[in-house]
């Protein structure tokens, strides 16, 4: 990759970095609480719909079969 458009690149990254800070600081303190609880509840939620099949096949078929459906 030449170096210019390494530059143009990293101007990008920049840019793109500064963007996204700048739209969670918009958001304050509620928000950021609000966006950190929606993200734990939904993590509950896949790991709720993933540990009972998971925990069935790494019971009755192995440790082996549940990486494999991993």
């Amino acid at each position: 990759m030449p170096a210019a458009d390494r530059d143009i690149a990293r101007a990008f990254r920049t840019l793109d970095r500064r963007l996204a800070l700048r739209r969670v600081d918009a958001l304050g303190l509620r928000g950021r609480v609000a966006m950190a609880l929606l993200g734990a509840i939904a993590a509950a939620f896949a790991y709720w719909q993933v540990h009972g099949p998971l925990g069935g096949i790494v019971r009755f078929q192995g440790p082996v079969a549940g990486a494999r459906t991993v």
